[in-house]
């Protein structure tokens, strides 16, 4: 089983710009979505491009704010229920839920896109509020049907750098929205809770992989980026995990996105082929 998770920064101009080719080729049983800032017609409309890429189900969750935001899962597998709301969170497009059956058996998958903070700024408080009700979920969904379900997978771009390792110029950060010790101890308190950060379990304590590279010099060409985008696991999931990728294109004139595909292989079988140009593994 093999899941995706990438923040498109608008799905409409990735379809425009052939993006959704790429990630078709990375051959997901489930890609998660976020920033894909499109009204249901609009996404629908964008997906038609390529017709059956990726499956027959999609959940999917815009946000009142027109050209926001934005999450979606889509899926070759049968979606047995889903939600698109987290408390105190509603029409934000920021939150979808589904359990699905798998090879694997019953696995839960939230996608998610945490909120941008800003020190001082009430938006700080907003991100706060949602890393608090997104931990009480997560671990709400971790403790449904404990002997029939998999696990669950949590795929976001999580906007924390978690550990030192996750941005290159950590000490210049220090301060910042992103890598505040109270964000930083949120993700603690998963891994206190059992949850894995597949991608950094498979990977070690190396610094990055980055998946996401600012616009703005040459951050992208010095590799000067942040590791925000993760797939999270449960314990006994997460020790069925393979193999850990980081689809970072090959220039900077090559993307569609600020952002990197991360995919993370699950089972007893061979990794699933990737397309040539994903080949930075972990």
């Amino acid at each position: 089983m093999r899941i995706v998770s990438y923040n498109v920064n608008g799905i409409r101009a990735l379809a425009r710009k052939g993006g959704l080719d790429r990630l078709a080729g990375l051959n997901a049983d489930i890609v998660c979505l976020q920033e894909v800032r499109a009204d249901k017609s609009q996404f629908t409309a964008a997906l038609a491009s390529a017709p059956g890429a990726f499956g027959s189900s999609a959940v999917f969750a815009d946000s009142q704010a027109k050209g926001r935001n934005g999450v979606a899962i889509l899926t070759h597998y049968e979606v047995l229920c889903s939600a698109t709301e987290l408390a105190g969170f509603a029409d934000e497009g920021r939150w979808v839920e589904a359990l699905l059956q798998s090879e694997l058996g019953r696995v839960w998958v939230v996608c998610a896109y945490i909120p941008k903070g800003y020190v001082g700024d009430p938006r700080q408080e907003r991100k706060a509020a949602f890393l608090a009700a997104m931990t009480a979920r997560i671990i709400q969904l971790s403790q449904l049907d404990p002997d029939g379900c998999a696990g669950v997978l949590v795929a976001s771009d999580l906007n924390i750098a978690h550990q030192d390792t996750d941005l290159k110029n950590w000490k210049g950060r220090r301060g910042q929205s992103g890598v505040l010790p109270e964000e930083r101890a949120v993700l603690d308190g998963w891994q206190a809770e059992g949850w894995v950060d597949v991608g950094r379990a498979l990977s070690g304590p190396v610094q990055g992989p980055y998946t996401w590279w600012s616009q703005r010099g040459r951050a992208f060409d010095n590799d000067s980026g942040w590791r925000i985008d993760a797939i999270w696991a449960t314990p006994r999931l997460a020790a069925q995990a393979l193999a850990h990728t980081i689809d970072k294109p090959p220039s900077w004139d090559a993307r569609w996105s600020d952002h990197a595909a991360v995919a993370v292989d699950f089972g007893d079988g061979p990794v699933p082929p990737e397309s040539p140009s994903t080949a930075e593994a972990g």
